[in-house]
């Protein structure tokens, strides 16, 4: 696949993303879907969702249309798309919160305001980001990025050669660094399956969860293709690069479709009559 054609691809993928979870932002801040402690974590991931679309529009984009030799592809776009990385272990976290904040929801009802409390529930959020810039770190140095071949990729004859010249560069990049993306990912992909199976067993008529899942499934297993198949796949970046930005899409989407209530604006749930309503049958529009 060319590097135009992609481009054009994720073009359209990435403005489509954009706009489904500007969507889903907009509920969120404007029209409390989640309700206020609830709603923070759907923002840091609607936020980490949002830049890593806009990165992908401004770096990936224009640097696959523009440079037919991307080992030509100047610095600043290669920092620009590892901030992607970034953003993305941000909305792999707040998955995780979220499908944790589910659980306890429907597990331990009389605790939930004390386990995600005001406080409790914004150090986690700080925390999420704290620790997804760890992972990127070595992404950001300049000796890895001098290697790099735009946007992810790893030059392995450059970074033989700097290993001779420092001893750093042998853990901080190559197939190391692509082993801490794809372990910290799937490690976290799998306990938000777990959690949110253990949810699911409760409360089996929440389709998100299903939808959730089945996108976080097919997000791990293009990871772990692109890996372990990278050495004899030309095209694995390629491939990556559109699924990746598939899956995000559609992250956003399931949200928009499975949620209840989504359409309705606040003002009409407000009108209407007061219901008593299991704990168990509104996880998601529970507002605290």
């Amino acid at each position: 696949m060319s590097s135009l054609s992609t481009a054009i691809v994720l073009l359209f993928m990435n403005t489509s993303g954009l706009l489904v979870h500007y969507t889903v932002f907009h509920k969120v801040v404007f029209k409390s879907l989640f309700g206020r402690i609830f709603g923070k974590l759907w923002l840091s991931r609607e936020i980490a969702y949002l830049i890593q679309a806009t990165c992908f529009l401004s770096s990936v984009v224009p640097g696959l249309m523009m440079f037919a030799d991307l080992d030509k592809t100047p610095l600043y776009l290669k920092y620009l798309s590892q901030l992607i990385i970034m953003f993305a272990y941000i909305s792999i976290f707040a998955n995780f919160l979220i499908a944790v904040n589910r659980c306890c929801i429907v597990y331990t009802p009389l605790k939930y305001k004390t386990i995600f409390s005001r406080e409790r529930t914004n150090s986690l959020v700080a925390t999420s980001w704290i620790l997804a810039l760890f992972p990127c770190v070595p992404s950001m140095i300049r000796e890895c990025l001098d290697v790099s071949v735009f946007p992810f990729g790893i030059t392995e004859k450059d970074v033989q050669q700097l290993e001779r010249e420092n001893e750093y560069i042998k853990v901080l990049c190559g197939r190391s660094r692509e082993l801490l993306d794809v372990s910290v990912a799937t490690s976290f992909y799998a306990v938000t399956f777990i959690v949110d199976l253990f949810t699911y067993r409760k409360v089996l008529i929440v389709l998100k969860i299903v939808a959730q899942q089945l996108v976080s499934i097919t997000t791990a297993a293009t990871f772990n293709m692109a890996y372990f198949f990278g050495p004899i796949w030309p095209s694995r970046e390629h491939f990556t690069l559109i699924t990746w930005s598939a899956n995000a899409m559609l992250d956003g989407v399931v949200v928009v479709l499975f949620t209840p209530k989504f359409f309705k604006s606040r003002s009409c749930s407000i009108s209407m009559p007061n219901k008593e309503v299991r704990p168990v049958q509104n996880v998601d529009n529970k507002v605290y």
